[in-house]
């Protein structure tokens, strides 16, 4: 059996926006200022020049899906002795799969690490730290099976060759 992973808002045909960087992201689970942040497999569909956002459509992905290539939205386990052999993370893998959840008034620094609300990145989160003078918390993801890929999602396909 494999699985088929999409990015992008699901009830929107997997469609995702980029926005430009002067402009707040509506949504930072489909919203993102470079379109690799969400997704690396992905089809431009419409580029709005009144307002700069860019519409694009996740094409799909087998198994695994990297977002912006080694360093995407949803990791392969880095720990060699995991106990679930298909567990992946979400968060910067350099920084122990941290990611940091903003104010709403503040603007997103990177939308692979960074959001307004921890569920848009993450389901299986420890809050670390909360930072009382800028409002920003950070959290760790504690790994997820293959069931679960944060802005991504699966789809249980079995593919005959």
């Amino acid at each position: 059996m494999s699985y088929q992973i999409y990015h992008g808002d699901p009830d929107r045909e997997n469609n995702f926006w980029v926005y430009p960087k002067e402009k707040a992201l509506v949504n930072s689970r489909w919203d993102a200022y470079d379109p690799s942040h969400l997704c690396n497999d992905f089809t431009l569909l419409d580029n709005n020049l009144f307002t700069g956002v860019r519409r694009y459509k996740c094409n799909g992905h087998e198994n695994v899906c990297y977002g912006g290539g080694s360093d995407g939205v949803a990791q392969p386990s880095i720990y060699p002795n995991a106990a679930i052999p298909n567990k992946f993370y979400h968060g910067d893998p350099s920084r122990e799969n941290n990611f940091w959840v903003y104010p709403r008034h503040e603007p997103l620094i990177d939308t692979r690490w960074d959001a307004y609300n921890p569920s848009y990145l993450c389901n299986n989160y420890t809050l670390l730290e909360n930072n009382s003078c800028t409002k920003i918390r950070r959290y760790r993801c504690n790994g997820h099976d293959s069931t679960f890929h944060g802005r991504g999602r699966i789809h249980r396909n079995r593919h005959r060759n």
